[in-house]
């Protein structure tokens, strides 16, 4: 099923009964939401959290990681030394509204990692531009 629009919508949308059109339409739907996707380049509804991991030097400047992707809403953020960053300790930054591209630390935490920079810290989160797709 579409992320964007299900099989039963369209098919309510574009007045049509029965089954039989349920796969074109799938395919439609599913060419559709990659169209979309693509020009933006943007996700416009996310189906589930998933982690992304950041480089402890190259992403980071000062107290803030700079994301390389847009994020909706974090759930856990793990340091390059292991340790999970607590809520209080974090701002996530934005223009004006979700999404997020950066994370500011507060002024007694820093940036870590143990033996090598490269994906040492992880976010875990809502990855795309919104959790519900527009209308």
């Amino acid at each position: 099923m579409g992320k964007y629009l299900s099989v039963a919508n369209l098919r309510a949308y574009l007045d049509l009964s029965g089954v039989g059109d349920d796969l074109l339409l799938e395919d439609a739907i599913a060419a559709a939401e990659t169209y979309i996707e693509q020009e933006t380049h943007r996700i416009f509804r996310i189906p589930a959290q998933s982690w992304r991991r950041f480089d402890a030097v190259e992403d980071v400047d000062g107290q803030i990681l700079y994301l390389d992707y847009d994020l909706v809403k974090d759930t856990q953020i793990v340091n390059g030394d292991g340790a999970i960053i607590p809520v209080a300790a974090r701002h996530l930054l934005t223009h004006n509204a979700p999404p997020y591209w950066g994370i500011q630390l507060a002024p007694t935490y820093a940036w870590t990692y143990t033996s090598d920079s490269a994906d040492a810290i992880r976010v875990r989160g809502w990855w795309g531009y919104s959790l519900k797709a527009p209308q």
